[in-house]
């Protein structure tokens, strides 16, 4: 789903740009143009390669970066091997989209979104971290992300795949553990 608070504001932060930044208002749509046509094609392709995926997670942030600027840090540490390791699509870049709206732009001070993705011995595992935002009214939305996640990775794999999620006073971590092919060389 797009959420229509992130169309709008997406669109209303293109609109405020256009005049003073130009580029800047043409790449916010772009990459708004990039992940409307990810979900309206979300049912065609039903898996993507960990790099096609953050292009999307990439078009997101730098949206998220107009309107947070110097509050949002996003840190990506992907493994070499992982970039071609498969995924269903669609399935990392709500897990950034949760770790910014419920943490990071929460915060008064921000705060950064860790990204790290591995491949060993047939299995990609992705990670990724969010400060917490502490005691804060709830951020408006359907709350399906997650289990849309586990639904779509319990089609596709059955029991051999997961996404859990851990929390400590500073940190909301969630886990994404996929197998791949046996065929592909992964270390």
């Amino acid at each position: 789903r797009i959420e229509p608070h992130f169309l709008f504001n997406t669109l209303n932060s293109a609109a405020a740009l256009a005049a003073t930044r130009p580029d800047a208002a043409e790449t916010a749509l772009e990459d708004l143009a990039a992940l409307l046509r990810a979900r309206l094609a979300h049912e065609t392709a039903e898996q993507v390669t960990l790099a096609e995926e953050m292009t999307l997670v990439a078009a997101y942030v730098r949206i998220e970066q107009l309107r947070l600027g110097a509050r949002l840090s996003f840190a990506p540490d992907i493994e070499t091997a992982a970039e071609q390791a498969r995924l269903p699509t669609l399935t990392i870049q709500p897990l950034v989209e949760n770790a910014i709206g419920h943490g990071v732009a929460r915060r008064a001070e921000g705060g950064r979104v860790q990204l790290i993705a591995r491949c060993a011995r047939q299995t990609l595992t992705v990670t990724v971290i969010n400060p917490v935002a502490g005691r804060c009214e709830r951020v408006p939305g359907h709350r399906q992300a997650i289990s849309n996640i586990r639904d779509r990775l319990e089609l596709a794999y059955g029991n051999r795949a997961s996404l859990e999620f851990s929390h400590d006073a500073c940190s909301f971590i969630v886990t994404l553990v996929v197998p791949q092919p046996e065929s592909d060389d992964m270390t």
